[in-house]
């Protein structure tokens, strides 16, 4: 499967290397490294790793005879499958000289030590990880964002074309967030964010025109209406893009509790991956069948485990290891006016680093569950 190239990178401070082996005679002669006097050296104790971000190169940096290793003025840069330009090359935090990755690809690293650079650069290959018989085809299940009012002349479509594609069976959960379109035209069902983590931004919209579409977060193919609401051609269109562009390698299942006593939501959830990589999750709670003006409306979101847009980090931000399930709970408040018998939630799994969604589930808010979806099933 094709993934677009990321670099979700794992670093460690390191605090000393190659203690003891050194002497500090001019070139280090007789040592493990000779660096002429006033030259900077870059050495790596391995050339391949594999990419599962467990797996690291320690990095020995000579300055001369000196092991500036530790020193917190030493930095690596690298760059990625041949990308050495300026412009595309990382630069890791100061004092950082180990590195590992979940991402497979061929990476050279050259290294500054205060105003010095290193005469030399050194090539790191990290290499896919090997199958385990365990991976499985999960289905991918598309998150649509939608922005709506019930002010907007062009909402009405729009809505008719999500159902559309619905109706044909295809893997979409539209999430409806209602927005106010003036002083005098209040949306009661706005869901209001702040501009900073606002949704429809993260979409790639300035905010400001209704209707808007996207599919996982992201902005590279969006809606700002529709013309065909009998089959929906424009949202699937959309579905297909995102679909190729980033294939699903992982998959999400859940269960959820309604506890009266607290209104709140008691959510498990379970993540499992084909490959080892780095995730955040966000939770959305939709309501269904909210009246206004003697029309019903559905999907509308009410509440959000954190208002952060990208989400929470998954197992704290370590990295979920090869088809190695990992599980997690999470509470989230209701307000006693929602309709908790006709609400969903939604998990949202999303990449930190290119910051869209990348995989989707849902379950009632009140007794629902749902296993990992699957191809073929």
């Amino acid at each position: 499967m094709r993934r677009r190239e990321r670099t979700g990178i794992k670093m460690v401070v390191l605090a000393a290397l190659m203690l003891g082996c050194l002497v500090g005679c001019r070139g280090n002669e007789g040592g493990e490294y000779e660096v002429p006097e006033g030259e900077l050296h870059i050495f790596a104790d391995r050339t391949t790793i594999v990419a599962d971000g467990v797996e690291e190169v320690r990095f020995t940096l000579m300055f001369g005879a000196e092991d500036v290793s530790a020193d917190e003025n030493v930095q690596l840069i690298y760059g990625v499958n041949d990308k050495l330009s300026s412009a595309d090359e990382v630069w890791c935090p100061f004092g950082v000289t180990t590195f590992s990755t979940t991402d497979a690809g061929k990476y050279r690293f050259r290294a500054r030590y205060g105003s010095v650079e290193s005469v030399q650069s050194v090539e790191v290959v990290a290499t896919e990880e090997p199958a385990t018989g365990a991976e499985r085809h999960y289905r991918q299940i598309f998150a649509g964002f939608q922005f709506t009012s019930v002010w907007c002349s062009g909402c009405p479509a729009l809505k008719q074309a999500i159902e559309a594609v619905q109706k044909r069976g295809l893997p979409l959960v539209p999430m409806a967030f209602h927005r106010n379109m003036g002083p005098q035209m209040v949306d009661p069902m706005t869901f209001v964010m702040e501009k900073t983590n606002d949704y429809m931004i993260a979409c790639g919209s300035d905010g400001t025109s209704l209707p808007y579409f996207c599919v996982n977060m992201v902005k590279d193919k969006t809606l700002g209406g529709v013309h065909d609401v009998q089959q929906g051609s424009e949202v699937e269109a959309i579905m297909d893009f995102v679909g190729k562009e980033w294939p699903v390698q992982c998959g999400v299942a859940m269960e959820s509790q309604y506890v009266e006593a607290s209104a709140t939501a008691e959510v498990t959830l379970r993540l499992c991956s084909n490959v080892s990589a780095r995730y955040n999750y966000q939770l959305v709670l939709l309501e269904d069948g909210v009246s206004y003006g003697g029309e019903e409306y559905d999907n509308v979101v009410r509440g959000l485990a954190t208002s952060a847009k990208y989400g929470v980090k998954v197992a704290d931000g370590e990295v979920c290891r090869k088809c190695q399930e990992v599980s997690w709970k999470v509470s989230v408040a209701c307000d006693r006016s929602w309709k908790a018998e006709r609400m969903r939630v939604v998990a949202l799994v999303i990449d930190p680093v290119e910051r869209i969604v990348v995989q989707c589930g849902m379950c009632d808010l009140a007794g629902g569950r749902a296993d990992y979806a699957l191809e073929n099933e």
